[in-house]
């Protein structure tokens, strides 16, 4: 009953062209007979091609400019609906095996064709939504800001974000975050000593000017141990004018770390390192105002507050 899914679009154009065929020959041929001399019947349905009766019974020019005309017709007629079951199948092509059966049902034919149609127009008016999780976009973990932090880490972050008001009219640099991402492995403090300069805005001691402070300044004593953060490999050691004599170690989970204004640098590039060992020692090196170690602390490429980490520790 009906005509299964696999129908082709030919199968859709021929049903409803047995219909118009009806209709059409009980109107034009019997116009046709009228100016004929011989009794016509009616034409096959095929394409440009007559029954055998009809092709002898063409007695007189009016007989032939009838059956050009009703080739011309037929052809056109095909041609037209066989276009448009294909753009059927092609933009809707899970309904066009409802159609197809909705044609060959009779007296249901017009309310299962406008039921799937209505069903397509629903389809099309609903908006396509993606959802996106912006830390995976970015290539990055998502952040553990979600993550139980210890009295003394949430103690920090009060802190800071109260040095901070000041400036609240300046915007966070793109590269910055302020969030919390503890990672999994263990780590230590790089050298034993309090915080002489922290991490965000402040009025840089030696320019006179409010810039943005990438990483906490640790007031050690010059020729202190510095030590690396965690378990890692370093990927860089060298020198410039602002940073002075500097190392960087790239840790797991996207972590990196800075020492800079070292004195005397124990490590060379590629080394592997382990959490407490002894890399440099504290130094005055680069633009200062005496000795400390400057102590930055990145993830994937952005800057966090170390001031949050040596809480928890």
């Amino acid at each position: 009953m009906g005509i299964e899914p696999t129908s082709t679009a030919w199968e859709a154009v021929v049903l409803p062209m047995n219909y118009i065929r009806r209709k059409w020959t009980s109107i034009s041929i019997p116009k046709i007979r009228e100016k004929s001399r011989g009794r016509l019947p009616l034409f096959s349905f095929s394409p440009g091609r007559t029954s055998r009766a009809y092709r002898t019974a063409r007695p007189n020019k009016m007989d032939r400019e009838c059956d050009k005309t009703m080739k011309r017709s037929t052809v056109t007629m095909a041609a037209g609906l066989i276009f448009t079951a294909a753009a059927l199948k092609l933009v809707f092509p899970a309904q066009t095996a409802e159609i197809i059966r909705s044609v060959r049902g009779g007296s249901e034919t017009s309310a299962a064709v406008q039921e799937t149609v209505s069903v397509s127009q629903d389809i099309l008016a609903q908006p396509a939504t993606v959802t996106i999780n912006a830390a995976e976009f970015l290539g990055m973990a998502e952040t553990s800001a979600q993550q139980d932090l210890p009295p003394a880490v949430n103690e920090a972050v009060e802190t800071f974000l109260a040095s901070q008001e000041p400036y609240e009219d300046l915007a966070v640099p793109v590269n910055v975050s302020y969030e919390v991402e503890l990672p999994s492995f263990p780590f230590t403090a790089p050298v034993t000593a309090a915080a002489s300069s922290g991490f965000g805005y402040r009025v840089h001691p030696l320019e006179n000017l409010t810039k943005f402070h990438y990483g906490t300044d640790l007031a050690a004593m010059s020729g202190a141990d510095i030590v690396s953060f965690a378990d890692g490999k370093v990927s860089e050691v060298s020198s410039n004018e602002t940073l002075g004599n500097y190392i960087r170690v790239s840790h797991d989970e996207g972590f990196d770390t800075l020492y800079a204004h070292c004195g005397t640098v124990y490590v060379h590039e590629g080394q592997s390192v382990k959490m407490g060992e002894k890399i440099a020692l504290v130094g005055s090196t680069g633009k200062v105002t005496g000795p400390h170690l400057h102590f930055e602390l990145m993830r994937n490429g952005v800057f966090l507050n170390p001031e949050f980490y040596l809480a928890a520790i």
